[in-house]
């Protein structure tokens, strides 16, 4: 019998790997709002996972995020095809899960239209049906909002019987808040901020699938 009823993802650094997307986006946003400005791409790579649109405020306060929301969507939209590809065991694992009567969903602070072509991308878009993106919740991350509809849409009543899984800081206390269970992917670039304590560490899905199956 599987640990869970519900396994929950994170997208961003978890199902896709969209760092290269993500760093691309913001250098050349950068070349046009401040070409003084270098980042790095070990800098760039903690900007996923924030919302963007906070990012965006943070990065560029000369300007009004009514310009730079939709400059970063035009220019994000044109990397997507070039720059997102899956991470090595997803969909072998997430197709296992359903296969033994998981439910399986997705909760991202990405907004919808592009987590939807997300999913498309790696191959996810007729396997999971149940995405959340940062327009179909009243609060981002770590906000437990999106997990609370998810518990509602997959009827559960035992929070136990959940886990999220993510790659960073913002995922742990997305799940802290919604009480449910944390694994957290090893395998990426971004350090842990202190205090950071999932109930798992995984250093790919070949043990995600341990933990949940064994």
């Amino acid at each position: 019998m599987p640990n869970y009823d519900l396994v929950l993802f994170d997208m961003d650094g978890t199902i896709a790997n969209t760092d290269p997307m993500i760093i691309e986006t913001f250098h050349r946003l950068y070349k046009v709002y401040k070409p003084r400005v270098y980042r790095t791409d070990d800098e760039l790579i903690y900007f996923s996972g924030p919302p963007i649109r906070d990012t965006l405020l943070k990065e560029f306060p000369d300007y009004p995020i009514e310009e730079m929301f939709p400059a970063y969507k035009t220019i994000s939209r044109d990397c997507y095809r070039g720059f997102i590809t899956e991470f090595e065991g997803v969909f072998e694992t997430i197709k296992s899960f359903i296969k033994n009567g998981l439910k399986v969903g997705v909760i991202t602070n990405k907004n919808s239209q592009n987590a939807a072509l997300t999913l498309e991308l790696i191959r996810l878009d007729d396997v999971i049906d149940y995405c959340l993106g940062s327009d179909d919740v009243k609060a981002n991350k770590p906000d437990p909002s999106g997990a609370e509809m998810a518990f509602e849409h997959f009827n559960i009543k035992d929070k136990s019987r959940v886990l999220y899984v993510g790659d960073n800081t913002i995922d742990y206390d997305f799940a802290t808040n919604a009480g449910i269970d944390c694994a957290l992917l090893t395998w990426g670039p971004r350090k842990f901020q202190p205090g950071t304590n999932p109930k798992y560490w995984v250093k790919d899905f070949k043990e995600l699938k341990k933990v949940v199956m064994e």
